[in-house]
């Protein structure tokens, strides 16, 4: 059992959001290396396919806080990125029977896109307490793959190794009670059970915001991201094979994008039917207990909500003035979601974000048919079930 190791001469990547693989880079040849090297600090998982496990190892030891580097982990591990790692996915999955069972530490933060789940993220990472993985995309990959080239049992087989390997000992954490906080991509929330079953002693967090306002913001950043924007151009077509091909590279699970319209007339129409996806999920983790955090009350009760976000995961509330700084900062700083550019595209969609009353009683009736709130539900006061309320003085 031997893993191929390879210096990384040029990478790219077409969008945030799309597959990573061994075509994003331009390799040669290094050594050979004993499956043992990636347990090392600086190295760390990447993507799985069905045939390999690709770690990717930093050019100063990845640091456990991969904000540092970029506001979504896989992207930074690919601009700290120094040489590839390689090994067949019957190597990756006897080396992660050999890591501890961290189920217990890992806490998992589902959320609907554009709802604070970064900054959730980043309010955790700034209790020195917590490894922090916001959107790892090797687990998108692993979720995508049930029915394509594994099944259940083995999606979960995969899955479960792939998050003992990002939550594997980190020496440079002189931490004794780590946690280990993986944002999961909205994408992935309808796959939620997954990882419950793949880790049932971790803890499950749902984050989200107004859907009105998550809608505007989904619409808001779809010209930034290319492989959305040629969706919404094909869907234009009218061709459903085309948007389910896009679908699929998108990310959504199969089951969820036969469901998506053939065409779509509006941009805000994509922001609203990734929302539903995410509470239809939520629907079923209420049936668990799960607690839900929303990000409005984050903003407008800092220190409780925070306090009891710490609380939640298992942290000390005495951490709380520490991961307050994180309110501070632009959590998505070194994304194209910046706010910044973030404002732009507030300005620039003054003549865009129109919804007439006909459009809205569609929604309206589509989430209500799902058994969810709809547009005409949502208020400053409303919360989902099971959200976690703030006491007024």
């Amino acid at each position: 059992m031997i893993a191929h190791r390879m210096k990384i001469r040029m990478s790219h990547m077409i969008d945030i959001i799309y597959p990573v693989t061994l075509s994003n880079f331009v390799l040669t040849h290094q050594d050979f290396v004993d499956p043992d090297y990636v347990l090392r600090d600086s190295v760390t998982l990447l993507q799985v396919t069905k045939d390999t496990a690709i770690f990717i190892e930093g050019k100063k030891g990845m640091p456990p806080a991969f904000s540092m580097s970029h506001s979504f982990s896989t992207l930074g591990q690919i601009v700290t990125g120094e040489y590839i790692i390689v090994m067949s996915l019957p190597t990756f999955l006897r080396l992660s029977d050999k890591l501890e069972d961290n189920g217990s530490a890992m806490v998992f933060l589902h959320n609907t896109a554009r709802c604070g789940g970064s900054l959730m993220c980043n309010i955790l990472e700034h209790t020195g307490q917590i490894v922090a993985w916001n959107e790892p995309r090797v687990l998108d990959n692993i979720c995508t793959q049930i029915n394509h080239s594994w099944n259940r049992i083995k999606s979960k087989q995969i899955l479960k190794a792939g998050l003992k390997m990002l939550a594997k000992p980190y020496g440079g954490l002189n931490v004794s009670n780590v946690k280990y906080v993986i944002k999961v991509c909205c994408i992935m929330t309808p796959q939620w059970a997954l990882f419950q079953e793949a880790i049932p002693r971790g803890t499950h967090v749902f984050v989200y915001r107004d859907l009105n306002a998550t809608a505007q913001s989904l619409c808001r950043v779809m010209p930034t991201m290319p492989i959305c924007m040629i969706l919404y151009i094909a869907s234009l077509t009218g061709n459903p094979f085309a948007v389910a091909f896009l679908y699929h590279y998108y990310g959504f699970p199969p089951r969820e994008y036969k469901d998506m319209p053939a065409r779509y007339d509006y941009l805000q129409e994509y922001g609203y039917r990734s929302v539903l996806y995410s509470l239809r999920a939520f629907k079923e983790m209420r049936k668990s207990g799960i607690a839900a955090f929303k990000y409005e009350d984050l903003v407008s009760h800092s220190e409780q909500i925070i306090g009891a976000l710490l609380a939640e995961v298992g942290l000390e509330r005495n951490l709380v003035s520490r991961a307050s700084k994180a309110m501070d900062m632009d959590s998505q700083a070194k994304s194209p979601f910046n706010q910044q550019k973030m404002k732009k595209a507030k300005e620039a969609e003054k003549n865009l974000f129109g919804l007439d009353p006909e459009f809205l009683e569609d929604m309206q009736q589509e989430f209500e048919q799902a058994g969810v709130p709809g547009p005409y539900d949502w208020n400053e006061d409303f919360r989902l079930p099971g959200t976690v309320v703030p006491q007024e003085p």
